[in-house]
Order: structure tokens, then sequence, then C-alpha cells
């Protein structure tokens, strides 16, 4: 897999991370060690299709969805631009309204 990864300049990886996990085996630091020596860098995957840089030295803590990228200026600008379009919009709008309603149903239920 290192050596995929390795002659791979263009690839992304999507990891859920959860610090408990790694703490009786490899180890927080030791994973963001070898990640960063594969020329990764972590981005948090935040709503709203956000990404947060993980800054160097910067220790991840409980359990997150990441992106290792190598180019991680560019790809949180795209997600940003992503995040803008109108079918993003739409689909959050949607979610927002099928939430308002589950509540509604179940207000006229409990009556």
């Amino acid at each position: 897999m290192e050596k995929t990864i390795r002659r791979s300049p263009n690839i992304r990886i999507f990891i859920e991370f959860v610090e408990g996990f790694l703490a009786g085996t490899f180890g927080v630091d030791s994973f963001i060690d070898e990640i960063e020596s594969l020329g990764f860098r972590i981005c948090r995957m935040l709503p709203r299709f956000r990404l947060e840089l993980v800054e160097h030295g910067q220790t991840l803590r409980g359990a997150n969805f990441c992106l290792l990228t190598r180019t991680p200026e560019e790809d949180i600008a795209h997600a940003r631009r992503a995040g803008r379009t109108f079918a993003a919009r739409l689909g959050r709008w949607i979610t927002l309204l099928d939430t308002r309603w589950d509540e509604l149903r179940c207000r006229l239920h409990r009556q």
C-alpha cells in the first residue's frame, strides 16, 4: 500500500480517525508522523463542505473524518466552491425541511 501511495502523486484518501483506536497500538503521534512522511497533510472534514487543515504539531483528538491530501490549500478551496453550488444549497435546504417535517409530524402524533 505504501508503494502505491508513493507512486500516486494525486491520490487523496478519506479516513475515519478515532483516537481511542490508536491509543493501545500505534499511537496518535506516530500515526500523524507516518501520514506526514508519505507527503500528506491532514484536513478535518467539517459540515457544509468545509475542510480544516490540521497544522504541523497539532494533535487530532476524538473522532474525526479526515482527508489526507498533498494539496490541502487546493482541496480546501475546491470544497468551499462545491459548498456554494446550487445542488449543495438545495441539499441542505431539503435536509432542513425534512427535519422540520419530522418535528411537526411528531408533535401532531402526540396530540
